[in-house]
């Protein structure tokens, strides 16, 4: 079962919303169920070749925030390492496509951005919560920006 594609441009808002977030619930699936898919693997060496541009090296990267850093510190035991490597490179693409879709969105209405937020939060709950894996701190920032209090962030911008 493929995600429904993405809607036209054409389309209604309330209508594109509809699809956005049942997108978003279907990558959550996907992400929870590709970690039962890969774990049979982890013993073996089948997960020990991931491509050099989807390693992180063991390094936290900047945009993961301190709450990466001290998970960084408590390491899988040896068997779940390639498996937890590659679910971290899964992670790190799909914030990199929904960091880049978002870019692309000229301006949200307030109940888009609502959405927008919820959709966010969920995807960082399956990453930290179902997934174990270090919140990233691009998400966090995201939510915190769409959360806002549009009149706040206006005075702000005209003070600076």
């Amino acid at each position: 079962r493929s995600p429904p594609p993405p809607p036209p441009p054409h389309t209604p808002m309330v209508l594109r919303i509809a699809v956005f977030q049942a997108y978003i619930t279907s990558v959550g699936e996907y992400l929870l169920g590709m970690y039962l898919l890969l774990e049979p693997y982890a013993s073996g060496p089948a997960l020990t070749d991931l491509h050099a541009e989807l390693r992180t090296g063991g390094a936290v990267s900047e945009e993961a925030g301190p709450a990466a850093a001290a998970a960084a510190e408590l390491e899988p035991e040896p068997e779940r390492r390639h498996v937890m490597l590659w679910m971290e490179a899964i992670a790190q693409r799909t914030i990199l496509l929904l960091l880049e879709a978002v870019a692309t969105i000229p301006a949200l209405s307030p109940l888009g951005a609502k959405q927008l937020a919820a959709d966010v939060s969920y995807l960082s709950n399956i990453f930290s919560v179902g997934l174990s894996l270090p919140q990233h701190g691009a998400l966090a920032e995201l939510e915190n920006l769409l959360a806002c209090d549009l009149n706040v962030v206006s005075s702000a911008a005209k003070q600076v």
